[in-house]
């Protein structure tokens, strides 16, 4: 392991408390008198600010998961936190929304049942996100590898209801369009998880 030392005894980190300073002895700020080759006759810094590199907000998010699940609730994690940092408690913050689908309802059930008594886990479930057209929705769904882009469909038509049934499926990268309505998750690449959007398809 290799280390990095850097001579830092003309750096005095002074906290942010309001008190006086210490009259004493040995408590005077400012430069001292002695030989210019003495570090301790040199000017004393004084810094408010921790050292280290200073991580931006978004460095900081991403070191945060994106979302947790709690009793079968989506918690979305980054959102919230970016949301105090930023100070928009004001603006309203996408809406993360679980669709209830076959293998959510095993997963639930599993949850639910004595730990003895509890089967493994499914191996074979891929989890996606599906972000609605104007980007204010987030749509988690549990599917199995098996089941296909139509079943995705039809779960998204059922909890968004029948008038907004013109829409594409697409992947942002790599960008696909995803139209054929019988291919299964697996073939389509969306396992073991994938994030989707949703655009606005033109009727003809």
């Amino acid at each position: 392991m290799s280390c990095q030392l850097s001579d830092k005894r003309d750096v005095v980190f002074r906290e942010r408390q309001r008190w006086g300073e210490f009259p004493g002895a040995g408590q005077a700020v400012g430069s001292r008198t002695g030989p210019a080759s003495d570090p301790a006759s040199q000017p004393v810094q004084e810094t408010s600010h921790l050292p280290g590199h200073r991580l931006s907000v978004g460095q900081f998010l991403n070191k945060l998961p994106k979302t947790v699940i709690k009793e079968g609730k989506v918690i979305d994690i980054r959102g919230a936190i970016e949301q105090n940092l930023q100070g928009s408690s004001s603006s309203q913050s996408p809406s993360v929304i679980l669709i209830e689908t076959p293998s959510l309802v095993a997963l639930k059930e599993r949850l639910e049942a004595d730990e003895k008594s509890r089967p493994a886990t499914a191996k074979d479930v891929s989890t996606l996100r599906v972000k609605s057209e104007d980007g204010e929705q987030t749509f988690i769904l549990k599917m199995h590898f098996s089941e296909t882009i139509g079943q995705l469909r039809a779960y998204l038509n059922q909890h968004r209801g029948e008038e907004q049934h013109l829409y594409d499926i697409v992947s942002s990268f790599p960008q696909q369009r995803y139209s054929d309505d019988s291919k299964t998750l697996r073939e389509c690449g969306l396992v073991p998880n994938a994030t989707l959007l949703l655009r606005n398809r033109n009727p003809s």
